[in-house]
């Protein structure tokens, strides 16, 4: 299609073709074409050609990051250097794209200085900074083109670019292709007035195949086969609906998530809950299989029997527990002609019963003679096993005790124990 737009000059009578835009056929790969013929009125009827050169600057001009007015002085603040861009103090800037209170910034102004990061000129207003940001264009004049100037092509493939300014043909033509998107378009030559500086807008090509650099865009869906991104891809979906539905099992490589099933991973190698791994430098937390251990100090050394000793108070709703025991000899004992032995037994209230229960635990632990320092009473023997297991009623406490039956001795041995409770549940 063609769109032609006529622009009545203000000087010298003339009529000035700006614009035709020819966008490319359904399919094309990558960039639409823009052309631009150049004609001008004759005064005998008719047109004839207009001659020059060509600049295509950003649709967004030279975006700033900051706006001030200090003493009827505006100063535009840019992320790179406006010298680069080709500002020049005493051409003509363009300024646009403010919004809200900031518009007083827009208009086009003399440029009265131009430093690596900032452009000023003469803006009749209260001292202010603005909340919005803009964009900036030096205009052209008949001699130099637009600044900043950006890339555009002579190929669909936007493969090679065009160096600006480009003339146009004899005829007053000029072409180039460019991705999608919207640029301000000028035409350097003499007896023109105004100067052509015109928005151009170069759309999507339906049904197109390529790579397009695009702005901030909406959309419902996108189907497409690949999908790719330079940047950082973003998802606002609230939590219960999965931001991404993935139909592959496929490694991802590079992939880094913070949580994997909703498990947050360790700082290094991660430890399935299934497979065999030989992990090194690990640390395991294993507190919540254990059964917590309600009392584990030890007696002191004695030659006596130990009285009943408390070693929990049963909670509201009673339970089921272990109790353990570890015993050696401390002290030697002295003129022993026969074996001391030493009974141990828990006290505790079953939850049918009325009364306490003093049960022995494992078989009976004998020493003899003066017995030997160091020697594991409790050891030796499975089936004699020194451990038992048990229900008590709640609200009532757990004891051990033991029963220590001394030999023919002057001084019988000493012994210290290791009870141990746990609660199973």
């Amino acid at each position: 299609m063609k769109i032609t737009k006529f622009v009545k000059a203000t000087a010298g009578g003339f009529l000035l073709l700006i614009m035709s835009l020819l966008s490319s056929a359904p399919g094309f790969a990558q960039g639409a074409r823009f052309d631009v013929p150049f004609l001008k009125p004759l005064a005998s009827g008719g047109v004839t050609p207009v001659s020059g050169l060509l600049t295509v600057c950003p649709g967004n001009g030279l975006v700033t990051t900051a706006a001030s007015v200090t003493s009827n002085v505006a100063t535009l603040t840019f992320g790179s250097s406006p010298i680069t861009a080709g500002f020049v103090s005493g051409r003509n800037v363009f300024v646009f794209g403010f919004s809200g209170t900031d518009i007083y910034f827009n208009g086009t102004f003399a440029i009265t200085g131009v430093t690596s990061s900032t452009v000023t000129y003469a803006l009749t207003h209260a001292n202010n900074s603005a909340s919005t940001t803009g964009g900036a264009i030096q205009t052209p004049t008949a001699s130099s083109g637009c600044s900043p100037t950006t890339t555009v092509y002579s190929d669909q493939l936007l493969s090679t670019p065009i160096t600006q300014p480009f003339g146009t043909d004899p005829n007053g033509n000029a072409q180039f292709w460019a991705s999608p998107g919207t640029y301000y378009v000028a035409l350097s030559a003499s007896g023109v007035n105004p100067i052509p500086f015109n928005v151009a807008t170069i759309p999507l090509v339906p049904n197109a195949n390529g790579t397009y650099t695009l702005g901030t865009i909406s959309v419902t869906s996108i189907s497409t086969a690949t999908l790719s991104a330079s940047g950082q891809i973003t998802s606002t979906v609230s939590t219960g609906t999965a931001p991404f539905s993935i139909a592959s099992t496929t490694v991802v490589p590079n992939l880094n998530a913070q949580l994997h099933n909703g498990l947050t991973a360790p700082a290094s190698a991660i430890l399935g809950l299934t497979d065999t791994q030989s992990p090194t430098n690990k640390t395991f937390d294993i507190t919540s299989n254990v059964p917590p251990i309600l009392y584990n100090t030890p007696s002191a050394s004695t030659n006596a029997s130990i009285t009943a000793t408390t070693m929990a108070n049963v909670g509201a709703s009673g339970g089921m527990y272990r109790i353990s025991f570890y015993a050696d000899q401390s002290a030697l004992g002295s003129g022993c002609s026969t074996n001391t032995t030493i009974n141990l037994g828990v006290v505790y209230r079953d939850p049918n019963s009325g009364s306490n229960h003093a049960e022995t635990v494992g078989a009976v632990l004998t020493i003899v003679n003066n017995g030997t320092v160091g020697n594991v009473l409790t050891g030796g023997n499975a089936a004699a096993s020194w451990v038992y297991g048990f229900r008590s009623k709640a609200s009532n406490v757990v004891q051990y005790q033991t029963t220590y039956n001394i030999g023919t001795c002057t001084t019988g041995p000493s012994y210290t124990l290791w009870p141990i409770l746990e609660q199973l549940n």
